[in-house]
């Protein structure tokens, strides 16, 4: 839990199909947990410094894109959009996820995934030593092996 996110929205979600769906909500809760002492002490991932706890409240957005691009090939994305009434709300907190998955055979499966993180709270010291948000970027490749039984 260092950190831990804990989401709660009520608002409205529209399901097109499987492949597409938009939530939005204009009442949403966001808490940040770090419960590592040596991180809440430094203030790490937008909690006041010695705190474990970051409470925002504000509208949240979600959307969800799925496609099969070819046979073998399938495209998962996601992005939530977060605002927090209470502080800045021109800054919105950005969370993207694309996903692409392939399927060698039968047997062997590959993922391509890249994540794009953005939250202005969460301050980075760059390799100047200069502190500030920052975007942050994951590139994940995975090679798996599956074997399905049948009874």
């Amino acid at each position: 839990m260092a950190p831990g996110y804990l989401n709660l929205a009520l608002g409205t979600d529209y399901i097109k199909d499987a492949n597409f769906s938009v939530f939005g909500s204009p009442f949403a809760a966001k808490t940040t947990l770090v419960m590592d002492d040596s991180l809440s002490q430094l203030g790490a991932f937008g909690v006041e410094k010695g705190e474990r706890i970051r409470h925002e409240f504000g509208a949240f957005i979600k959307l969800k894109w799925n496609s099969k691009l070819m046979k073998n090939i399938d495209m998962k994305s996601k992005i939530e959009l977060f605002s927090n009434y209470l502080n800045n709300p021109e800054n919105i907190d950005v969370n993207a996820e694309l996903v692409f998955i392939f399927r060698v055979n039968s047997l062997f499966s590959a993922t391509a995934q890249w994540n794009l993180v953005y939250d202005d709270d969460i301050k980075i010291r760059d390799k100047n030593g200069n502190i500030g948000p920052r975007t942050q970027f994951k590139s994940v490749l995975g090679i798996g092996i599956s074997y399905k039984l049948e009874n």
